[in-house]
């Protein structure tokens, strides 16, 4: 006879409880292919008789049931029996829904392996000695899952495919919460890593072939990123509230250390390009500015109005101090100059001619 374990629920009902104690899907948001294939061929060969029956009991040389064919409650069933009447394999299919599977059942009457189908798609479950779901495989019309879980049933381990986000494998820790996940998506692959409240805290990715890292806080906060494109490249660090506040960028000509106040305006710069480095300090809202640089080799201090225009500059250039002052609109004013053995003065008007000279 078939057990009652065996013939207790129906197979849809078997699958559909075997889902809900699996989460792989709400990581994964995937399913993966279940080939389940079960032809049964018995009979006789009939050549003008038929033989109809409700029910086929198969027994062994002892009169003990080892296979039984029949019609339940639920609909077709053939089943496998060992010599203590325990049924060990099912293969089921239930009336009115579109459920099929085939199950195998240990010495303890637990269900081991279940490979069916229903309105979803193929469905494939592999549990331990206790009856907990190990692995599962699952597969619908737009993705694919593989999961694997631990002794307590958490998910640890999924690996799954979507038609729209691509390929990944996750990682949980023993809590189920997913730690990790590396995954290739429609612009490139990408590894996450995440905290144990499922923040999002390093992302390493190479999008559209310009690879970038990203690190970010509790809160989900940028507070760091190191990216690349073409010959640029760059870090940048932030705030609390995810203002850039520190910018090291190298371009082939240029590289800039740049440093900005909480309003996002550049206070500091730190600049090499081919002429030579610099220094430059600004006030807010770039009101005035101070650059101290060392252009061909000489040493030089300028400060800046706040249209950008020079006020005034000390410099050092072929071995003499010079200081120049200069006009609101940037034209040089008063030049000292110490070349020669006497320092020298001279005061210009706006058209740059001489009106006072004093060597």
């Amino acid at each position: 006879m078939i057990t009652q374990t065996a013939e207790s629920q129906s197979m849809s009902a078997r699958i559909a409880k075997l889902e809900r104690q699996n989460r792989v899907m709400k990581i994964l948001a995937t399913a993966i292919l279940l080939v389940v294939g079960s032809v049964l061929l018995m009979g006789q060969s009939l050549t003008t008789n038929v033989l109809e029956a409700r029910q086929f009991i198969l027994k062994d040389a002892y009169g003990r049931t080892r296979a039984e064919l029949k019609v339940g409650v639920f609909g077709p069933r053939f089943s496998l029996l060992d010599e203590n009447g325990q049924t060990k394999a099912l293969v089921a299919l239930d009336d009115g829904k579109p459920g099929s599977g085939l199950m195998f059942f240990d010495r303890n009457l637990k269900e081991r392996i279940v490979l069916g189908v229903d309105e979803n798609g193929p469905r494939f479950f592999m549990n331990d000695e206790r009856g907990q779901m190990r692995t599962v495989m699952l597969v619908d019309q737009q993705n694919a899952g593989l999961g694997f879980s631990d002794e307590r049933g958490i998910e640890r381990v999924g690996l799954g495919i979507t038609s729209e986000l691509g390929a990944a494998i996750t990682f949980g820790d023993h809590r189920g919460q997913m730690v990790a996940g590396v995954g290739v998506f429609p612009n490139g692959p990408a590894l996450s890593l995440k905290d144990s409240t499922g923040a999002e805290r390093v992302i390493v990715a190479l999008a559209q072939n310009e690879p970038g890292i990203t690190i970010r806080d509790d809160k989900g906060k940028n507070r760091a990123a190191l990216g690349m494109t073409g010959e640029n490249s760059g870090l940048s660090l932030f705030d609390g509230k995810g203002m850039q506040r520190v910018l090291l960028a190298s371009t082939p000509d240029v590289a800039r250390l740049s440093l900005r106040d909480a309003q996002d305006h550049v206070r500091a710069a730190l600049v090499s390009d081919r002429d030579g480095p610099g220094l430059h300090l600004y006030e807010p809202s770039l009101a005035g500015s101070i650059a101290m640089t060392i252009s061909r080799g000489w040493p030089g201090l300028r400060l800046y109005g706040s249209d950008g225009k020079s006020l005034a500059s000390l410099s050092l250039s072929g071995g003499a101090p010079n200081f120049v002052i200069d006009h609101a609109n940037g034209e040089p004013r008063v030049r000292l100059s110490g070349e020669g053995l006497f320092p020298a003065i001279e005061v210009l008007d706006k058209k740059g001619q001489v009106l006072f000279s004093k060597p």
